[in-house]
């Protein structure tokens, strides 16, 4: 994992707040493709990263869906060990 990729700045950013929305991502690291990044993640890095389904309406009336992804406690300790390994 390079520094500054969407990976990197994607669990530097989980580590800071352990959970992101697709707004959350595109709005503060630039990241329009925050599934693709945390499905890396998981397979590449073996990282536990929950998905919770957010039901709202648009501003039209109608039902939409987006999914915010979390981290528990213990996956933090990964994530370091991962950032620790990081030279460039």
């Amino acid at each position: 994992m390079k520094k500054n990729s969407h990976s990197y700045n994607l669990i530097k950013y989980l580590l800071d707040y352990n959970s992101i929305t697709s707004f959350e991502a595109f709005t503060k690291l630039y990241n329009a493709r925050l599934s693709a990044t945390v499905y890396i993640l998981r397979k590449k890095y073996g990282l536990d990263i929950d998905s919770e389904p957010i039901h709202i309406k648009n501003i039209y009336g109608n039902k939409t869906c987006f999914h915010k992804f979390t981290i528990k406690e213990k996956e933090k300790y990964k994530i370091k060990s991962i950032l620790a390994n990081i030279t460039n």
